[in-house]
């Protein structure tokens, strides 16, 4: 699609939103806030009890990834985009031009296919410095990424701001990795405590369903963390 395809696309979607964030809410970590994603107010009438009441259900909508609502934020995501900066500068500011009130939110892996690991561990920093909103996830591969590294992440950013939302990513198993394990709740559960213990203060995790499957899983990951999976009752 050309760049004006996609910002006219943008331009409908504006016209549908049902929430309107901030920049400073313009992550992804901040949606979660707002709503349980569980439908349970659109198709049964009522509100989860574990519904956080922030929007009404008239602003819950059924997209292509289940209930929620619309808020004015589009992504870049799917791999790193960064190897293609000049399309993205140029749709981005296409996006803007049609639109009133949508955030851009870019995803990258940072590599652009052309950094290295030492830089990647400066371009935290250097986006706050230059007024970014930065939200950091990262994978918990068993026998690839695992509790160190991930307590390692943490510290660097807690030394750069420790409310930088952090989202813990569970993996799931695809493509040439089909023969790599899913973490374990018990995995989750020990490095999200390591990782707050770094200084994080915005934690969240994800892919629940992966590691969670059961409701003993999820008992006890909410008994221990807090955290509670979307869910309807």
């Amino acid at each position: 699609m050309s760049t004006d395809q996609i910002a006219n696309l943008c331009a409908e979607y504006e016209k549908n939103v049902t929430v309107f964030e901030p920049v400073e809410r313009a992550l992804d970590y901040y949606a979660h806030d707002l709503c349980r994603c569980c439908g349970s107010c659109v198709m049964l009438g009522r509100q989860s009890s574990r519904c956080p009441g922030r929007i009404s259900p008239n602003q819950v909508l059924l997209g292509p990834q289940g209930f929620g609502p619309a808020r004015n934020i589009v992504g870049y995501t799917g791999g790193d985009l960064a190897c293609c900066p000049d399309f993205y500068i140029q749709l981005t500011n296409r996006i803007k031009s049609k639109t009133s009130k949508i955030h851009v939110l870019f995803e990258t892996n940072g590599y652009g296919l052309t950094t290295d690991n030492e830089r990647i561990l400066e371009l935290p920093a250097k986006m706050i410095s230059l007024d970014f909103q930065l939200e950091v996830l990262s994978l918990f591969i068993p026998g690839w990424v695992e509790e160190n590294q991930l307590v390692s992440i943490a510290h660097l950013l807690a030394g750069i701001d420790p409310l930088i939302p952090f989202t813990l990513l569970a993996f799931f198993p695809e493509y040439h990795l089909r023969d790599v394990r899913p973490p374990t709740v018990t995995e989750m559960i020990s490095t999200y405590h390591s990782v707050k213990d770094a200084g994080i203060i915005n934690l969240r995790i994800g892919n629940i369903g992966v590691f969670a499957s059961t409701d003993q899983d999820l008992k006890l990951l909410e008994r221990e963390t807090g955290i509670i999976n979307c869910d309807i009752d």
